[in-house]
């Protein structure tokens, strides 16, 4: 098969991954092995992100197996995918063991460790994501904006002010302050770090806002007791032309849970399903606590709720028995 050929692989092994067909690119790169093709290491990355995005480890160190055995493992695009690999999936030694054996390290791979320092709590100084940082810009590592949400993200869980006000003006002088990711996490790091005012100026001073800006300052909202806000803004979203998912569902209803706001939060767990297509798969405690000590059961909208909240729990139920179903049936293999 000539190089024409292998590009027009690789093409279709990206484009798989691309679009969130992680198991037929899998197949497809089986294809490609038993027809004898010699790979190389993009396609190694490409499927490698597949197994990343699918959080399908057992299959990913299969891959990273054929890697060490075909000499790709140690090159940087292969060697970053690896790392992505390892860190979304809560093996985060084995993703620094990668980092630190990668001859050139690019921020692409300073990214892909980040992943590993957002699904686990690394309580070593020495690897602490900010000392991290600090030895690559040292190095003339220079960060982008997924280094900067990323950042952001983990200021914001371990509510770190100090470490996310330093960040801010340092994107700023990135020129990403326009950035809709690095401006949506720096709303969501100041209101987790209780900083609700500062979310609000950050929030105003943006020129225009996506779906994600959106939820990001109604969950602040939320977070802080604010339900009146929350409401406000969440009718300001659809005057604008922005449908609410779930995500905006969900803060909305915790925001009427936590201000004791339970008529509103009644009609829209009422509306959530027939105007906004959305049957959120899980629904805050406080909200349903807070209905059924507030509201009166012979309310017709109260009435409503209690009916579809019984729905939403034969759904779950569904939903955990199939999944034990699968299990039992996959053990007895």
């Amino acid at each position: 098969m000539d190089e024409k050929s292998l590009v027009s692989w690789s093409a279709l092994l990206a484009a798989f991954v691309k679009n969130d067909y992680a198991k037929e690119a899998l197949v497809l790169f089986l294809d490609i092995l038993e027809i004898g093709v010699n790979l190389h290491s993009g396609c190694f990355s490409t499927v490698l992100d597949g197994c990343s995005e699918s959080n399908d480890l057992e299959v990913g160190l299969q891959i990273h197996g054929l890697a060490i055995k075909l000499g790709h493992a140690s090159d940087v695009n292969t060697g970053t995918a690896l790392i992505d690999l390892y860190a979304k999936c809560v093996s985060f030694q084995s993703a620094r063991v990668i980092f630190d054996s990668l001859r050139s390290k690019t921020i692409a791979s300073f990214n892909a460790i980040l992943a590993g320092y957002l699904n686990s709590n690394i309580e070593d100084v020495e690897k602490d994501p900010m000392v991290f940082f600090s030895k690559l810009r040292f190095n003339g590592v220079e960060p982008d904006r997924i280094t900067f949400s990323r950042l952001f993200s983990l200021s914001a869980d371990r509510a770190c002010l100090g470490t996310g006000k330093n960040l801010h003006p340092y994107s700023t002088k990135m020129g990403l302050e326009n950035d809709f990711a690095v401006r949506n996490a720096v709303i969501t790091m100041y209101a987790k770090c209780g900083s609700i005012e500062d979310a609000h100026q950050i929030f105003s001073s943006m020129n225009s806002h996506d779906c994600v800006t959106w939820n990001a300052i109604i969950s602040a909202c939320a977070l802080h007791g604010n339900g009146n806000k929350a409401l406000c803004f969440f009718e300001v979203m659809k005057k604008e032309g922005f449908a609410p998912d779930e995500i905006t569902i969900l803060a909305v209803l915790k925001a009427c849970s936590y201000s004791g706001l339970w008529e509103n939060g009644l009609r829209l767990f009422n509306d959530m399903k027939p105007k906004y297509g959305i049957w959120p798969k899980l629904v805050p405690a406080g909200f349903i606590s807070t209905t059924s000590v507030a509201g009166d059961k012979h309310h017709p909208e109260s009435r409503e709720i209690y009916a579809n909240l019984d729905l939403l729990r034969d759904e779950i139920n569904w939903r955990d028995k199939t999944r034990n179903n699968l299990q039992l049936h996959s053990d007895s293999f």
